[in-house]
């Protein structure tokens, strides 16, 4: 199975359709660095529904994270974070801030992490920042 083409993606994608391709991207095969490129846009597409992801969506993208996340790997540790972020992903926030105080931990991802906690405020997660929701609008 190949990476969805999120260069192909229209601006505006349904929450539906986003939730298919967050499993298609996520069961790819793909080099990990590809697969994050891909989940970032996807991330973007889904925090501009101003919705939240289902909960099915939220739990495999947490996931992903919780298995593949290298705490030496700075470059996908910031791509982790953006993610994390744009979707309110508090779970896999709070498994990135545990596994960060181990040893084999590098500093500068330590400090990326402390510094995004920190932008991203309590918890749980708001991605929107308080900002009203679709459905609250209405």
């Amino acid at each position: 199975m190949q990476l969805p083409d999120v260069d192909a993606l229209p601006e505006s994608v349904a929450i539906d359709e986003l939730a298919v391709l967050f499993s298609s991207a996520l069961a790819a095969t793909a080099a990990e660095t590809e697969r994050l490129a891909v989940l970032r846009e996807l991330a973007s597409k889904q925090w501009h529904t101003y919705e939240r992801p289902s909960a099915e969506t939220s739990a495999q993208v947490t996931s992903y994270v919780t298995q593949t996340w290298d705490p030496a790997d700075l470059h996908s540790t910031e791509s982790m974070l953006w993610i994390i972020g744009h979707m309110g992903l508090s779970d896999a926030m709070l498994f990135m801030m545990n596994k960060s105080l181990a040893s084999t931990t590098s500093p500068v991802v330590q400090w990326t992490i402390c510094e995004a906690s920190q932008e991203f405020g309590p918890m749980p997660l708001d991605p929107y920042n308080d900002m009203p929701m679709k459905n609250e609008q209405q």
